[in-house]
């Protein structure tokens, strides 16, 4: 029985050694962790993050800005064209009336 003991303390020795040579190959040393960001790697990523944010949307804002503009003075010049139509309209009529009363064959359609 003695023996059957041995074997099994041999083989629960082999098994942590097993273990121990494996933690100690894949488990990280102060030094390996030396290659990872802190907090305070971080938080200046995150800062200079939010920098190029606030430009890039400062940027947008403005490109907004400029389009809302431009769209205002589209409405406006449909606007004008639109009137000027009308008034272009009543002129020609205008003409017409006068070329009618004067006997004049209309020159506009």
């Amino acid at each position: 029985m003695q023996i059957n003991e041995e074997q099994e303390i041999k083989k629960d020795i082999k098994d942590i050694k097993e273990s121990l040579d494996f933690v100690v190959q894949n488990a990280a040393t102060k030094e390996d962790l030396k290659q990872f960001a802190t907090k305070e790697d971080l938080n200046k990523i995150d800062k200079k993050l939010d920098e190029k944010f606030n430009t890039v949307m400062n940027s947008i804002d403005a490109v907004m800005g400029e389009l809302k503009s431009s769209r205002q003075e589209d409405i406006m010049k449909v606007g004008r064209d639109d009137r000027q139509d009308e008034e272009i309209g009543q002129v020609k009529n205008r003409v017409t009336a006068v070329e009618h009363r004067i006997g004049m064959e209309p020159m506009m359609a």
